[in-house]
């Protein structure tokens, strides 16, 4: 590892939050040393219809954590004016933080030796984000792009986000919270990888333009288009609600993805069923799912006992805590049967040990706490246990797009070492785990949420190519689209034997109070 030598450029000394918090993470480790900000006076960007409309969206969602906060730099950070590069050539910097130009001045790049990084469309003074809205683009990308002297700009990481199309600040605030997150991890991997193994992996793009702020006739379209979306989703709830339920296929896990032969299990109207994981035991087969009653608003854990045409024999609530359970990932290990099921009401990931099969469970340790993470998910490969979970890494408190890894020698371990690549899967299509890794093949392959679209918008299918304490890579090789069934959405898929199971979310009427046929 290498202490790298950093250097922020900024307009002012007046900085927004997501700037201070960047600051913020960037002296709290060890392997970057900020040596100071250069002050760069730029032209204010100044848009008085686009400030209104931003500060009324503002409002009318009340955006938090504020990312644009003004603050002044830490004191104990030397500041700059004056001759640019001078001074660049006088720090010796390893890397140049660019937070404030649109276009890196070609004599700045020899001065710093691993080049100048910014975050494509974010400075300090500009409005990012709002073109996503504009578009209707489902997603919103976070690239950390390089400048070096003789090579075209590349990706060197990045972070692909659900856009929030109904609003343009919260856009803006998931865009800026994650731009204070991504550069010191990318930071961190350059120092412990070095340079030859850091840039052998990017993505070249070419120089695009800035995006200009939308015009007052832009702006009204704007305005009624985010309007219309947020119509969309809040009115039908006034007559119907999306029920999460229960498939089932006599199907294995050798076979492709498809919706044939599929078969539903229906809760009451008044609960739904989620996260089923299938066990067999003895000549027996349960499922373990969430079961979550409206009128409650938080999740247990209950199991179906099928009987030999796979339909209900009896169903039992088997763990229940103060907080909300879901997504009950079942184990064996050493003879014994353990739990991991979701509890991040708790900030916790905990363990619990079966009693008596299938439904009396104890607590038995936590393996992790004070961390925001969901649908933790085990795997044993090559000697070693991995503990896939996505994590709330920044401000927004987003478990949609940051899956993140850790190795122990045992399922029942308390000390996790996380993986240096982390997060190893950046990407709101395929972050989030979905079930139960399995083999096909010889090839190990994790279900994953696409929730690009909305929340458990479709499911992927993911080839593990690499896992090792160093690496980790995957590739996408089949999906589940719920739409193709006619369904709301799907977001969990487990195997056992020749049985496949599935939850998907379906519309149901507030109004005509007997079962509805569904889409099944």
């Amino acid at each position: 590892m290498i202490t790298l030598r950093v250097g922020l450029l900024l307009p002012t000394e007046t900085i927004p939050a997501w700037v201070a918090r960047l600051i913020e993470r960037l002296q709290a480790q060890p392997e970057t040393e900020l040596a100071a900000a250069l002050i760069l006076p730029q032209p204010a960007l100044h848009n008085p219809f686009f400030r209104a409309h931003f500060e009324l969206d503002r409002i009318l969602f009340r955006v938090k954590p504020s990312p644009w906060t003004l603050s002044t730099l830490p004191p104990d950070l030397p500041l700059l004016r004056g001759d640019t590069l001078a001074h660049l050539q006088a720090l010796r910097l390893d890397v140049l933080l660019n937070l404030c130009l649109d276009r890196i001045p070609s004599e700045m790049l020899p001065l710093v030796r691993f080049g100048v990084w910014s975050v494509r469309d974010v400075r300090v003074g500009i409005q990012p984000g709002w073109l996503q809205v504009w578009n209707g683009d489902p997603i919103t990308p976070c690239h950390l792009e390089v400048q070096r002297p003789g090579q075209p700009p590349c990706i060197v990481d990045k972070s692909l986000m659900a856009s929030d199309l109904q609003s343009l600040s919260r856009n803006q605030m998931h865009l800026l919270w994650r731009s204070a997150a991504l550069i010191p991890r990318a930071l961190r991997r350059l120092s412990t990888r070095g340079e030859a193994d850091f840039f052998s992996v990017t993505t070249r793009l070419p120089c695009l333009l800035p995006a200009s702020l939308p015009n007052p006739l832009q702006l009204a379209a704007l305005g009624i288009m985010q309007a219309v979306r947020w119509l969309r989703i809040k009115a039908p709830k006034l007559y119907s609600y999306g029920q999460w339920a229960l498939m089932l296929a006599p199907r294995d896990s050798d076979a492709p993805l498809t919706w044939e032969g599929f078969t539903p299990l229906q809760p009451p109207r008044d609960r739904l069923w989620a996260d089923p994981f299938l066990v067999e035991r003895e000549g027996r087969r349960y499922i373990f799912m969430e079961e979550m009653r409206y009128a409650a608003r938080r999740g247990s854990i209950a199991c179906l006992t099928l009987d030999e045409n796979n339909r209900i024999g009896s169903k039992a609530t088997v763990l229940e805590r103060p907080y909300h359970l879901s997504y009950p990932f079942v184990f064996e290990y050493g003879g014994q049967w353990y739990m991991l099921p979701e509890t991040s009401g708790n900030r916790t990931i905990e363990l619990y040990r079966c009693t008596h099969f299938p439904d009396q469970w104890i607590f038995e340790k936590t393996l992790m706490r004070d961390l925001l993470t969901v649908d933790t998910t085990l795997v044993e490969y090559e000697g070693r246990w991995w503990l896939f979970t996505g994590l709330a890494g920044d401000e927004n408190h987003n478990t949609w797009d940051s899956l993140h890894l850790f190795y122990a020698d045992s399922p029942l371990s308390e000390t996790w070492t996380p993986h240096p690549l982390n997060p190893v899967v950046a990407d709101v299509c395929s972050a989030r785990p979905a079930g139960r890794p399995f083999r096909r093949g010889g090839t190990l392959m994790r279900p994953a949420q696409n929730s690009s679209r909305r929340y458990g918008g479709a499911l992927h299918l993911q080839r593990i190519d690499k896992l090792s304490m160093t690496e980790y890579g995957e590739t996408c090789v089949e999906t589940l689209d719920p739409l193709q069934r006619g369904l709301l959405a799907s977001h969990t898929i487990n195997f056992a034997g020749d049985l496949t199971v599935i939850d998907v979310q379906v519309l149901r009427s507030k109004i005509v109070k007997k079962w509805q046929s569904p889409a099944w």
